[in-house]
């Protein structure tokens, strides 16, 4: 990759969004790219309440930038920290597993090894991730599926535990506890929960049901709540989408929210989740105790501009709402796709510790 000559853009958005990790920059023998950090630097305001608590925000475009190789991710995982990402795209026809910093900008290749396993899961301190092998690529029958964790650092693949029939999971390693959605058959399927350690012999199925899913398994901090992808997508504003139910595991409660058009890691506290607003420039925060929305930030007009001038140019369309959105269990990075037609645009890093900082100083 650091060997490859290609002619960088001149326009200097196009610049940020083509060309940044195809050669342009300079490479370390890791594979390693030092682009510009996102926003600058913010310290945390100690006197702010907590993430969960947030709501009508307004991000400038000054605290927003767009995500290198950002063009078409087919999926994200954020670390727990909000720093790291490993995300997917299509680079020049080929398909590329990035790691990306968005607090200091360095973005490094995955393993090629990392090709062979879906459904990422970062662990509760960001050291790294676990993953299950994807049958699909390798041929691998479902009953032999298995968890594994996977070091950015070292770049070392170790099995963990054995998961049969998984087609998505999610740990909490505080709890103990492993959720796994499983498939025995056609278009049947059934959400199980037992110990990290304990064999699935033990299982206690709490859900089952018929038709598609997508495989998002998301447990809350918490472990008192599960989202997860149930049965057929639906067509929302005409966006294909994929609602999630969101199991209360105490009471046996299921609310189904549009976060479902989110990514597959949503961000999902005990007590609400993040929804975006596929019709306008703004995140919905929903109470899961009551059901009511409040709006959780509103994107400045401004923010779209460089986008609008990228895809005039391309012959693309303008952008309508947010098609997909995430958020650090710090509060400080906001990951966002725009809604282009009737799909999603750009990856986009949103630091709102920036956006508070701006808010608190022009009121």
């Amino acid at each position: 990759m650091g060997k490859r000559v290609r002619r960088c853009a001149s326009a200097l958005y196009t610049v940020a969004i083509l060309n940044l990790a195809s050669g342009c920059l300079p490479v370390d023998p890791r594979g390693t790219i030092f682009t510009p950090a996102p926003t600058e630097a913010v310290t945390p305001n100690p006197e702010e309440p907590p993430v969960q608590a947030w709501e009508g925000m307004r991000i400038p475009a000054q605290c927003v930038k767009p995500v290198p190789r950002g063009l078409a991710p087919t999926f994200v995982a954020m670390a727990p920290d909000g720093r790291w990402i490993l995300y997917e795209q299509l680079d020049h026809n080929l398909m590329h597993s990035s790691l990306y910093n968005l607090e200091t900008g360095e973005l490094r290749n995955a393993p090629s090894s990392w090709g062979r396993f879906d459904s990422f899961q970062w662990d509760e301190r960001g050291r790294g991730l676990y993953a299950l092998d994807n049958p699909g690529l390798f041929d691998l029958a479902p009953a032999d599926r298995k968890i594994y964790w996977l070091d950015p650092e070292a770049l070392t693949v170790q099995e963990v535990r054995d998961c049969p029939y998984c087609t998505g999971f999610d740990v909490n390693e505080k709890q103990g506890i492993l959720v796994a959605q499983r498939s025995f058959g056609q278009r049947e399927y059934q959400l199980d929960v037992l110990g990290w350690q304990e064999p699935f012999t033990n299982a206690v199925t709490v859900d089952r049901w018929r038709d598609e899913s997508y495989g998002a398994v998301v447990l809350s901090p918490g472990a008192s709540r599960v989202a997860y992808s149930r049965g057929d997508g639906i067509k929302e504003d005409g966006v294909f989408i994929f609602p999630l139910a969101i199991l209360d595991l105490r009471s046996g409660v299921v609310i189904t929210s549009l976060a479902g058009s989110s990514f597959q890691n949503v961000w999902l506290s005990d007590d609400v989740v993040l929804e975006p607003d596929l019709r306008a420039a703004r995140v919905w925060k929903r109470n899961l105790q009551t059901g009511n929305r409040t709006v959780f930030a509103e994107f400045a007009p401004e923010v779209f501009e460089d986008y609008r001038r990228t895809f005039r140019a391309f012959g693309g369309g303008e952008p309508r709402g947010i098609y997909r959105v995430m958020i650090g269990d710090d509060g400080r990075f906001m990951l966002f796709r725009p809604r282009v037609n009737n799909s999603g645009g750009i990856l986009h890093a949103a630091d709102l510790w920036c956006s508070r900082r701006v808010e608190r100083a022009t009121s």
